[in-house]
């Protein structure tokens, strides 16, 4: 995890951060929401994705930007 007060990541490139999220916990919270994603920056509740941007509820995506429940 990176030490950085303003950005959160993960072993696989996921970033959130703190002023997106509001919070420190609500930004750990969307970054452990992502299942096998990669890359992906401010995502929250997706799945199997690879350098997103502030996506919800995806699975499959790559390289989206503010989508939402959006699969492939």
């Amino acid at each position: 995890m990176n030490t950085d007060e303003k950005w959160i990541e993960d072993d696989r490139g996921n970033r959130c951060s703190v002023g997106y999220f509001g919070s420190r916990k609500a930004a750990q919270a969307a970054l452990d929401s992502l299942i096998n994603c990669r890359d992906c920056i401010n995502c929250r509740d997706c799945t199997n994705c690879s350098g997103c941007s502030g996506c919800s509820d995806c699975s499959r995506c790559s390289d989206c930007s503010r989508c939402s429940d959006c699969s492939g």
